[in-house]
């Protein structure tokens, strides 16, 4: 094989390997979403806050439909992380849940965003109501 017929295969590998990473990276960050937003849900409903009333719900709708779009199914979960681990990749749940854990502290005091706020603040906002040293509202 001539130097130059590997070098070719060499970028092509790597035009294959940044595709398939980026699509794991893609599909995981709509997992994450997905099942943040069912935690969202549930304190909107523990809260007594409508979910009409929270605009960036329907990026929640979106991430459903579009892994369902995607075919999503555990052997593909399964295989996104064996892809991810084999390449070094760091996890997108773990990116996803570090923004997440950065903005914990706006909401430590457990008042929401204000309806129009971002999805992740409200992400934030589910998070910190679950947090174990945040007493319960009312007992401060």
């Amino acid at each position: 094989m001539t130097l130059l017929r590997k070098a070719r295969l060499s970028r092509r590998l790597e035009l294959l390997t940044r595709t398939a990473r980026l699509g794991a990276s893609y599909r995981e960050e709509l997992r994450q979403q997905v099942m943040f937003c069912t935690g969202l849900r549930e304190a909107l409903a523990a809260s007594g806050i409508d979910p009409a009333r929270i605009s960036c719900l329907f990026m929640c709708n979106d991430a459903a439909a579009e892994l369902a779009s995607l075919g999503d199914t555990p052997a593909l979960r399964r295989a996104d992380a064996a892809f991810s681990a084999a390449i070094g990749m760091p996890s997108a749940a773990e990116e996803f849940a570090a923004r997440l854990t950065r903005l914990l502290p706006r909401f430590a005091d457990g008042a929401p965003p204000q309806p129009g706020a971002s999805l992740m603040d409200w992400l934030a906002w589910a998070l910190a109501r679950r947090q174990p040293d945040r007493p319960p509202p009312g007992r401060r």
